[in-house]
């Protein structure tokens, strides 16, 4: 059996009530696992298909390859001031 933790979320009272009415309290905690880890596949799955599509844009493979050249000639990538600088 998978770990669990207990966690503690506000939803919109007209659907708790239906979540409620429609899901024995017995299955409610495996009912919103199951919703959630359902909606956050379907986003993984959107963020998937979102970058093959930018990758297979030619202008991006274009800046893609003009950023490699950068990183060939020893040009280092930006860094915004707030991230700190690994070396």
């Amino acid at each position: 059996m998978a770990q669990t933790r207990k966690v503690t979320f506000t939803l919109p009272t007209d659907l708790a009530d239906r979540l409620n009415r429609q899901v024995r309290s017995l299955d409610r905690s495996a009912f919103v696992a199951e919703a959630i880890a359902d909606r956050m596949e379907a986003r993984r799955q959107r963020l998937i298909a979102s970058c093959e599509a930018a990758n297979a844009s030619p202008e991006d493979a274009a800046l893609r390859r003009e950023t490699d050249v950068l990183a060939s000639d020893g040009i280092e990538a930006y860094v915004p001031w707030n991230e700190p600088v690994l070396t």
